[in-house]
């Protein structure tokens, strides 16, 4: 495949994790390959949290188990489409993963300023490199999956609708451009404008199809950022095109409680996403 050949000279470094897994680093595009080129000029800085600001390389970090994997899953923090929020919402889960024997691949994808094709550009990369992974990481290339938060999880529901993945998870994901439950900030990094009609480019429910992939979701009842329709609306569209979904509902949590121990449903969330995707790696 186009591109292929740099993965080689991309690869960064292996590194021990836990005893439980390794971890392999690498870029997704050299400086001419990328169809859309970054505009940021700014440093990358992360701050104490793991926050990335100004993401303008696509990369990932996979995190492999010691066994074969049953699955690799993508797994695409959010932040806004202006941060990656690359520890509660990205490694934290791909060492929760390992534990269960799935591979989990952070991507840490390039932050759009008002380019949209960017995040879905680096996303479908990293789908190309893990579908040729099978020799070099083991990974069973019909079992790649997506998950992804908010912004993240907008992006994940757009590979879920446009690269038909083996299934995908979405953590109240900001989904819709409709009126009063739009996300407006995340649309407006993402797109750069206030253009509702590229909007609805990217509102993931307009476009799911019988292609779109079996598809669990997780939202708060009192998300007050990213409103609980954002899930229903796209778990009515799956059921209206025969697509498995489900959703669900915690009363309390707000928005973006990602991996955090301190939310109250932690345990239920970790058991209820260990069962799922059991059954997606039979």
């Amino acid at each position: 495949m186009k591109h292929l050949s740099t993965l080689t000279l991309c690869l960064m470094s292996f590194m021990s994790v836990a005893q439980t897994s390794r971890v392999v680093k690498f870029n997704l595009w050299d400086e001419k390959s990328a169809p859309h080129s970054s505009t940021i000029t700014n440093a990358e800085t992360i701050d104490s949290m793991g926050r990335i600001a100004n993401s303008a390389q696509g990369r990932v970090e996979l995190f492999l188990p010691n066994k074969k994997p049953l699955a690799t899953v993508i797994i695409c923090p959010g932040g806004g489409y202006g941060i990656l929020a690359s520890e509660h919402e990205g490694r934290q889960f791909a060492r929760f993963l390992n534990e269960h024997n799935i591979a989990g691949a952070v991507l840490l994808y390039r932050m759009p300023a008002g380019q949209p094709e960017i995040p879905l550009e680096d996303a479908q990369r990293t789908m190309e490199i893990l579908k040729h992974g099978e020799t070099q990481w083991g990974i069973d290339t019909a079992k790649i999956g997506v998950m992804g938060f908010s912004a993240g999880g907008n992006l994940a529901a757009n590979i879920a609708v446009r690269c038909s993945p083996a299934f995908a998870v979405l953590y109240y994901p900001v989904i819709t451009s409709e009126d009063k439950l739009c996300h407006i900030g995340s649309f407006r990094s993402l797109t750069g404008s206030d253009d509702k009609s590229l909007w609805d480019k990217y509102s993931a429910e307009k476009h799911i199809n019988r292609k779109t992939p079996p598809t669990l979701l997780f939202h708060s009842a009192d998300d007050k950022a990213v409103p609980i329709q954002n899930s229903e609306l796209f778990l009515q569209a799956l059921r209206d095109s025969g697509v498995d979904g489900e959703l669900v509902i915690y009363p309390t949590g707000g928005h973006g409680w990602g991996f955090f121990t301190h939310f109250e449903y932690h345990e239920q969330m970790k058991q209820k996403l260990t069962e799922w995707l059991a059954k997606q790696c039979r």
